[in-house]
């Protein structure tokens, strides 16, 4: 499981505070939730798709705030996105969406929020968008910031995500992984967004190819 630390939980612990401050609930009800995503991004089958990750998507929205629509929405979605993550199944963004619901409603948010919210999240499945639909563009962007991280972050990344695979064979898995990394060379852009476009685009696709020329080593050798 992927070791949080002190400053990222004090961070995340604040950006929560803030985003449902505006809800006039009980308390009690804000903490719960608080603490049901902390539960959840804890589980131990978990090496990448932990409050890390949270904490990271929340700073490229920040990053992009002045590019946002709705910034409360697309922070309620960072958060929500991977509530729910079983890596052997393939609805988990439903899941999160079903899951989200249910908290969104106890916070007390307008059915608009709510409905753009689940929308949000439900993208992160095809990872996928319009041209125009910018906060979809944003949200997708946040979420695979990862790639273009500098080359021993990516690896690290790399590696958590084979532990949350481990009980898929080498082969299967470089069979897998690198026909998942091939459909974003593929894309014309990685980032749809211009700032992240700019900051991230070209180590991006580095990291990615390396990475793809990894797996067809480890599918050789297999």
């Amino acid at each position: 499981m992927g070791i949080i630390s002190n400053e990222t939980m004090k961070r995340l612990q604040e950006n929560w505070s803030h985003l449902v401050e505006p809800f006039t609930i009980d308390p009690q009800v804000k903490s719960r939730i608080f603490q049901q995503l902390v539960d959840a991004y804890s589980q131990p089958h978990r090496y990448y798709h932990t409050l890390t990750h949270i904490r990271h998507s929340l700073a490229v929205l920040a990053i992009l705030r002045s590019h946002c629509q709705n910034f409360v929405a697309l922070q309620f979605a960072a958060w929500f996105h991977d509530s729910v993550y079983d890596p052997k199944a393939s609805d988990n963004e439903q899941k999160s969406a079903e899951f989200a619901t249910i908290a969104l409603d106890q916070l007390g948010c307008s059915p608009e929020l709510r409905t753009e919210i689940i929308r949000l999240i439900l993208l992160t499945q095809s990872h996928q968008t319009d041209v125009g639909d910018i906060d979809g563009q944003i949200l997708l962007d946040a979420d695979l910031a990862i790639l273009g991280t500098p080359r021993s972050i990516y690896q690290h990344y790399a590696c958590c995500i084979r532990q949350e695979y481990a009980f898929v064979g080498d082969l299967e898995y470089s069979q897998g992984r690198q026909q998942i990394l091939t459909t974003f060379l593929q894309r014309d852009r990685i980032y749809a967004t211009e700032p992240i476009h700019c900051r991230l685009e070209s180590r991006a696709r580095q990291n990615v190819l390396s990475d793809i020329r990894h797996q067809i080593i480890d599918i050789s050798t297999n």
